[in-house]
């Protein structure tokens, strides 16, 4: 996923300029503003059903009807085993809503290095994925969520390569994920490579 949405009190002043703006949704009492999308396209609602890229989009982490099992089985697909779980988790085939921000977020909660494939991980494992991103993206926009957050979650590791961890104060480090064009930022003290991993790509 590739840009941001932030969601504004009518009259508050944006953290991004305007000219970054890509689409700004507006209604009596927010504005909502796309900054950096590459590609924004409209559509009436008797289409959602027929746009592929919707229509082969995962469980909601914010529909109220979220299903964690449905989500599990996804990442349990042969096709995902030997992906690494900073790949999976933002294939929005398998739970839509993860992007870059929460991908950092959720790992470092969970003390998941980004470099374990999908099939190293346990059942608990995975669902504690899904739950912490789940109620992170909840409390990202003020809903009810299991982590008591009435807030914007803080950000441990998502822009901060190179500085210390909020944790144990070792240095986070950055590299590239296979599948994504931008770094990924982890603790290696918080979220260790398994003993026998293979060494990290392209810091």
């Amino acid at each position: 996923m590739y840009g941001t949405w932030h969601v504004y009190q009518p009259g508050e002043a944006w953290r991004f300029p305007e000219r970054d703006a890509r689409l700004v949704l507006q209604v009596h009492d927010a504005v909502a503003v796309n900054f950096h999308a590459p590609v924004i396209e409209l559509l009436e609602e008797r289409a959602v059903p027929l746009h592929r890229p919707i229509a082969t989009l995962g469980p909601d982490l914010l529909d109220e009807a979220f299903d964690a099992d449905d989500v599990l089985r996804r990442f349990r697909q042969p096709a995902h085993a030997n992906r690494t779980i900073g790949d999976a988790i933002m294939d929005q085939r398998i739970m839509a809503g993860v992007g870059n921000i929460w991908k950092h977020e959720t790992l470092f909660r969970c003390r998941i290095n980004p470099w374990r494939t999908v099939a190293e991980l346990d059942d608990d494992s995975v669902r504690a994925i899904i739950d912490t991103a789940r109620n992170l993206l909840l409390a990202s926009v003020h809903r009810p969520n299991n982590l008591n957050l009435t807030h914007r979650p803080k950000m441990f590791v998502y822009m901060r390569a190179g500085q210390p961890c909020f944790r144990c104060h070792t240095r986070l480090r950055r590299a590239r994920q296979a599948e994504d064009i931008r770094f990924t930022a982890w603790c290696p003290e918080c979220q260790p490579l398994q003993e026998g991993q293979a060494v990290l790509p392209r810091q």
